[in-house]
């Protein structure tokens, strides 16, 4: 799937923002801004698709580490369900050092 992350609407459920501020230290509106700047680095199905079936995981190069933001769409537009430190996606900063 082929996303323009700069003109896509992103929308989110601001308690949930301020918990995931308060609890990971970044907000949806600030990864948002990650995303729309260019920050993606891959744009994946969420692995348990019996019990998600619409949601996808973006992952997001916050300030060289990745996060996974996990979404889906409605109406037109992205929305951000929660957000995460994503250790397991590390390996996209690996190989980029390494040239792959």
């Amino acid at each position: 799937m082929k996303v323009d992350w700069k003109s896509i609407e992103i929308e989110w459920d601001e308690s949930k923002s301020r918990k995931i501020k308060s609890e990971r230290g970044y907000s949806f509106e600030e990864l948002a801004r990650f995303i729309k700047n260019g920050n993606v680095i891959d744009f994946i199905e969420h692995h348990n698709k019996r019990e998600y079936p619409n949601q996808w995981f973006i992952v997001v190069n916050v300030n060289g580490y990745p996060w996974a933001v996990a979404s889906e769409f409605r109406k037109n537009k992205l929305r951000l369900i929660t957000a995460f430190p994503a250790r397991k996606h590390k390996k996209y900063f690996r190989e980029e050092k390494d040239g792959i």
